[in-house]
């Protein structure tokens, strides 16, 4: 169970639990009553026969939430890290359930939500949280009540509404590390029938992390900024508009090399023996991770009488450029970016009623979203070439390279290929260390398998939800949707190049000048009959080449529960459920269109809720089993090569079948007057039970292998005690923790790719005024220091044997103040 918190005297006392948010009554010590609109009318949280987590404006604070991946520290069964593209675009899991394909062109399977606006691009997902009212986090399939459709749950995020009376606020916060935060509001009545707020939020820090250079290397810097307009046009009609700008300028998040020594760059330290908080990195590449974001959401609520009507209209239109450093060296090597703009309109309608038994929902969706992405990573594709096509003469070994490249043979057993023989087969990165040590690498940007993408989704969907009350104890909950998703997309293979340009397409023109190569010596090369790697460069010999396709999927969805409350006090539900993702196109750096399947997930659901203890505890818990059908997954897909022998790529599939069983505990407690714990836990078993297939190349062996993102164990609490001090206020110390058992983060399950478990503990202390008008919170956040690897986000194993992680962030010590009229 989930429960929001209110506090009407003391807004900073209480903790929030895995899924029950409690609030005191301060003289009876009970846990209050909290309503929420789960299901699309407002009820009390322990009513819904739902697993549900909601944070309200307070909770937040109390936890210091900022961005939304921070949620997941006390969610069950959540994680959310920091992904591919930074802070912007963090890679959200739930019940082991996760993007997989970090393309802008993909959809997550967990819908997020922004006043009533799905955000699809993941690019999107990481916003920053300022002035809300709450955060609803629904886990299960969703999609019989509103929106669009997800397959295993969604995050609403909700701002804080315009007020009758005039109030403003500021806060802010100074830290270590640079850490200035600064928020404010303002919001009162315009009209007797018009409300507006403004707020305003700006977060910057110097980032934890330096360069060999001791430069910031992960600085953030995000300015956000909402108007409101509540608007009550008639008695009957009602109209909410959000107007929601946000602007990022960030260093990205950096990557450290996971084995002792560099495979990219010897002189460049390994990971066993780096300090995480430096980094290694080309001193003159520009690192950026640059974004903008504009929503506009317009809800309007008539009321017929026994039949209200709503409308909700949004608008998103986001434009992101990221430029990263992922190598861990100092070399001109690992250099990623990305380009990226959307533009999104949805029309949603909903007709909904109640009467004495049955409350009703009935509805449509509609999507049309718009997405132009080009990317480009520098890596596999030149160095795995270098050997070869890039090469006349070369073998593929030791002494066919040096010979091609006439380098003399005398760094044969130097340190660069100590033990190896002339016959020996050389591998990609010999290859390019020998060619640095040697001074031989091409200059520039050198960059492959970069592509262009452009793709129109239209998204539609009818559906109804009901829910039916049998007799007083009894009651069953039914939803139906039909969803339908178009999607075309036109894409260009831009093949390698040299430099920003990549519509030179004078790839293999320019690497063979690079590495030493005279192009117009007597007797030279016939350029002619050089053909390069058609796995690597593209099958028109490194020129830009275009693809593209079409397709359509429908699918019904639904959902059917029962629930049993033979008191006041408890309820037990069972329900089944399914969930839907449409199909989608591959949208990593390969030249080749794939098209994979939606994707279909039932779930199996048991759960109670239950007041204790005269209301002075909740005790909530849920088992669940999910069963997976064409799960979308991205694997390295080992290709032939007639000039390599062999080349690996990575390719989004689908994997027939799979089983993720989990249980969530929950519960919140006030022993006493202003004393408050929660704890919580949850449970997680995924399994792939059915090995994928694919139209060309291999790819290993993962049945039976664990889900990407989805620790065994979770487990999180809060405790807190308010000491009064009459006309000096209140002082609330604080004691919140969470621990995430270790996980893996690729479907192959590669050793390289497991991160740490880890415990996460923070300490509060807060004061404010009896009129709690003024409040100050001095904070220590990872108490103990402690050093983790959070993320294996880029994942070479297969091409290089190594992984690249982020890391954890070190002791924070921070002041936090504020101010309301």
């Amino acid at each position: 169970m989930s429960e929001m918190r209110s506090f009407p005297v003391k807004p900073l006392l209480g903790a929030m639990l895995a899924g029950s948010m409690l609030a005191a009554d301060w003289a009876a010590a009970q846990i209050e009553e909290v309503m929420v609109t789960a299901q699309r009318r407002t009820e009390s949280a322990q009513d819904v026969p739902v697993s549900l987590t909601a944070y309200s404006a307070e909770d937040l604070k109390i936890v210091n939430v900022t961005r939304s991946s921070q949620l997941a520290a006390q969610t069950p069964n959540m994680v959310a890290v920091d992904g591919n593209f930074g802070l912007s675009a963090p890679i959200i899991s739930m019940r082991g359930v996760s993007n997989v394909d970090f393309s802008a062109i993909s959809n997550t399977p967990i819908a997020v939500y922004s006043d009533g606006v799905i955000l699809n691009n993941i690019q999107t997902h990481g916003f920053a949280m300022f002035d809300l009212e709450r955060v609803e986090i629904l886990r299960g399939p969703q999609g019989t009540l509103f929106g669009r459709n997800s397959t295993t749950g969604a995050m609403q995020v909700f701002s804080a509404r315009p007020t009758e009376e005039f109030s403003a606020g500021v806060e802010v916060t100074l830290g270590r590390f640079d850490r200035s935060r600064q928020e404010a509001f303002v919001s009162g009545k315009l009209t007797d029938s018009a409300r507006a707020r403004l707020a305003y939020v700006s977060n910057r820090s110097s980032g934890y992390v330096k360069d060999q250079l001791g430069r910031d290397a992960q600085n953030e810097d995000v300015q956000a900024a909402r108007f409101s307009l509540d608007w009550d046009a008639t008695e009957a009609l009602k109209v909410e508009w959000r107007l929601a700008h946000q602007q990022i300028d960030n260093k990205p998040v950096v990557f450290h090399n996971q084995l002792p020594t560099n495979v990219f760059d010897p002189t460049s330290p390994g990971g066993s023996a780096s300090d995480f908080r430096r980094v290694t990195l080309s001193p003159s590449y520009e690192r950026k991770e640059k974004g903008e974001t504009i929503m506009s959401s317009l809800t309007v609520d008539w009321d017929l009488g026994d039949v209200n009507l709503v409308s909700v209209t949004g608008i998103v239109d986001h434009d992101f450029q990221y430029q990263n450093d992922e190598d861990a060296s100092t070399q001109a090597l690992g250099h990623s970016q990305a380009f990226t703009g959307q533009r999104q309109l949805t029309q949603e309608f909903r007709l909904q009623g109640q009467t004495d038994r049955l409350d009703w929902v009935a509805g449509v969706f509609f999507m049309d979203e718009e997405v132009e992405s080009q990317t480009s990573y520098d890596i596999n594709g030149i160095l795995a070439a270098l050997p070869h096509g890039f090469v006349p003469g070369s073998d593929g070994t030791i002494g066919g390279f040096d010979a091609a490249l006439g380098l003399g043979g005398a760094w044969i057993g130097s340190a660069q290929l100590a033990g190896f023989e002339a016959t020996d087969s050389i591998s990609v990165a010999q290859a390019y260390n020998v060619l640095q040590a040697v001074g031989r690498l091409p200059q520039g940007n050198v960059s492959t398998r970069a592509n262009k993408h452009k793709q129109n989704l239209e998204s539609m969907a009818v559906f109804s939800h009901l829910k039916y009350r049998i007799n007083d104890y009894w009651g069953a909950t039914m939803g139906l949707r039909w969803s339908r998703d178009e999607k075309d997309l036109n894409g260009q293979y831009l093949g390698c190049y040299v430099g920003q340009n990549p519509n030179r397409g004078q790839g293999r023109f320019d690497l063979l000048q690079g590495i030493g190569i005279d192009l117009n010596a007597p007797g030279g090369f016939d350029l002619a009959s050089l053909v390069m790697d058609p796995e690597i460069c593209g099958v028109n010999n490194g020129q830009p080449e275009n693809f593209g396709g079409d397709a359509s999927w429908d699918s019904l969805s639904g959902k059917l529960s029962f629930e049993y409350t033979p008191d006041e006090e408890s309820l037990y539900y069972f329900g089944v459920s399914r969930g839907f993702k449409g199909g989608s196109f591959n949208g990593t750096f390969y030249n080749r269109l794939v098209e994979v399947e939606p994707e279909k997930l039932t779930s199996f659901e048991l759960g109670t809720k239950h007041y204790l203890l005269d209301r002075r505890m909740t005790l909530n818990a849920a088992l669940f089993q999910y069963d997976y059908t064409d799960f979308q997954a991205v694997i390295a897909v080992t290709l032939p090569s007639a000039l390599q022998g062999t080349t690996v790529v990575n390719e989004l599939v689908n994997v027939p079948d799979s089983t993720i069983r989990g249980a969530e505990l929950e519960m919140a407690y006030n022993p006493i007057t202003n004393l408050v714990l929660t704890l919580g836990a949850s449970w997680l078993d995924s399994k792939v039970d059915k090995q994928p297939t694919v139209s060309a190349g291999t790819i290993p062996n993962i049945r039976g292998n664990e889900f990407r993102y989805a620790p065994e164990f979770t487990f999180n609490g809060v405790l807190s005690y308010t000491i009064e001090m009459n006309d000096w206020g209140y002082l609330t110390p604080q004691l919140d923790w969470s621990y995430t058992d270790a996980y893996f983060t690729d479907i192959g399950n590669n050793p390289l790719g497991r991160t740490d478990d880890n415990w996460m503990t923070n300490v509060r202390l807060n004061w404010s005024s009896s009129d709690e008008r003024l409040n100050a919170t001095l904070f220590v956040e990872n108490v103990t220091d402690e050093v983790y690897n959070s993320s294996n986000t880029r994942e070479f194993t297969a091409s290089f044997g190594t992984t690249f992680s982020t890391y954890s962030k070190p002791r924070t010590v921070g002041l936090t103040l504020s101010y309301r009229l």
